[in-house]
């Protein structure tokens, strides 16, 4: 525990020094600065995302845009060079406390204050919830013990993005590899008498949760420590429309088909499958939690999430009728190194969390909120609960660390709801084995 409050404490006082960014505006007697011209390509972002608490930024806000570097002078290429050889271990996978020392470090030396001109409103309102990677030119100068940069240029223009493929060191790019090796263990539970299903064995572990800030993000990806102390088992593919209509007598799927996942299943529906599936293998199986999700799509290490490490992984499954492309059965494309399929899809899965944001602070097993935070209007008019989803298509991209909301009564929002369940290691009293 000592260990963990001093990493924790550590990662604190780089959020408080960035915290310290307060967007102040100049007065009047001061001039504005001198110098030749730069371009800074990276990620722009509102420094509300470094500190708590989470909200909307009113009118006036102290806080205001930043661009941590991804590219630029020639400066800004040799720090990032000197970043990734220090930090980035040459197996390719960070675990939690690589991850976390890059974070802090490419953030303390790389990001720079955007000074107040005359688009300052117009760039936050674009980058106030999800950050953009932009091109911003201008000169760079110090003040106040911070880098700024007052622009003259920022492209592309509103709501305009750069490929960061193109800006990030290569070997973020790289397919993700796991720090502990999975997939030996697996067990099958009962569905029904001739239906079964197969779980992968996860190991326990720490990973950053979350979204460093040098990728880009939404706000409520904050990156933070989060450990799990029990292994426990995932159903390589989310639950089948076979499965879910031999068990609940019913299909809620818009896109029917037998080896479809089932679509847009109710909570209540979700639970009571959950509930009659522990009685016949007695074992506790339920829903994952936004946590054991994240990390089991993560292969349980601490790489920033880009989406194209993830194209061959990527399901057309939960296929809403605007995104114009066939649904496929599960198992069309590659599992992830643990062995699962369809983590990443058009469809979202729903976890057993209520909806908030990323915590921002150390978890351990972390199960989310006691009670409801976000809701929305359900069929009766009535408030209804938000439930946190992963692993869904949004904007274009799909990657492990991006959040969606489904609901208590099914229906999308990012995306059509789907579900996989987790069954806990320990058996009950008399349960079955696992298969290896």
């Amino acid at each position: 525990m000592p260990g963990k409050m001093r990493a924790f404490q550590t990662a604190a006082g780089v959020l408080a020094l960035l915290a310290g960014l307060v967007y102040v505006a100049w007065a009047q007697e001061d001039q504005p600065p001198k110098g030749p011209e730069v371009t800074l390509i990276g990620n722009v972002l509102c420094q509300r995302a470094f500190v708590p608490p989470l909200g909307t930024c009113e009118p006036n806000s102290k806080f205001g845009p930043v661009i941590v570097a991804l590219d630029g002078t020639p400066e800004i290429k040799a720090e990032i060079a000197r970043l990734m050889k220090e930090c980035w271990p040459a197996n390719n996978t960070l675990d939690f406390e690589q991850a976390q020392k890059l974070n802090d470090a490419w953030c303390a030396s790389l990001t720079y204050v955007i000074a107040p001109f005359p688009g300052r409103d117009k760039l936050h309102h674009e980058i106030e919830f999800g950050s953009r990677i932009k091109a911003v030119t201008g000169v760079v100068f110090e003040k106040e013990g911070k880098k700024w940069i007052l622009p003259s240029k920022i492209e592309p223009g509103e709501w305009g993005d750069l490929d960061y493929a193109k800006v990030v060191p290569a070997q973020m790019l790289l397919p993700d590899k796991p720090l502990v090796k999975a997939g030996d263990k697996s067990m099958t539970i009962q569905v029904t008498d001739a239906l079964s299903l197969k779980c992968i064995l996860i190991p326990a572990g720490k990973f950053l949760m979350g979204s460093p800030f040098y990728q880009i993000r939404y706000q409520d990806e904050f990156p933070h420590e989060v450990t799990l102390t029990k292994s426990y088992y995932m159903s390589e593919i989310p639950v089948t429309q076979e499965m879910f209509e031999a068990v609940i007598k019913k299909n809620p799927s818009g896109n029917k088909g037998l080896q479809f996942p089932v679509e847009n299943a109710p909570i209540p529906d979700i639970q009571e499958f959950c509930r009659i599936l522990s009685e016949k293998n007695r074992r506790k199986v339920r829903l994952p939690t936004d946590a054991e999700l994240e990390y089991a799509c993560r292969i349980g290490n601490s790489n920033p999430c880009f989406d194209e490490k993830y194209r061959d992984q990527f399901s057309h499954v939960g296929v809403k009728p605007t995104d114009g492309i066939a649904n496929q059965p599960v198992k069309s494309k590659q599992p992830n190194a643990w062995g699962l399929y369809d983590m990443l899809s058009c469809g979202w899965h729903t976890t057993g969390d209520y909806k908030r944001c990323n915590w921002r602070g150390p978890e351990t097993d972390p199960t989310g909120p006691k009670s409801p935070v976000q809701t929305y209007r359900g069929k009766d008019g009535r408030s209804k609960p938000l439930y946190k989803s992963r692993g869904g298509w949004y904007y274009g991209k799909v990657r492990p660390n991006q959040h969606g909301a489904n609901g208590l009564e099914g229906g999308y929002y990012e995306g059509i709801p789907l579900f996989r369940v987790v069954v806990e290691e320990a058996p009950a009293a008399g349960a079955a084995t696992a298969d290896k």
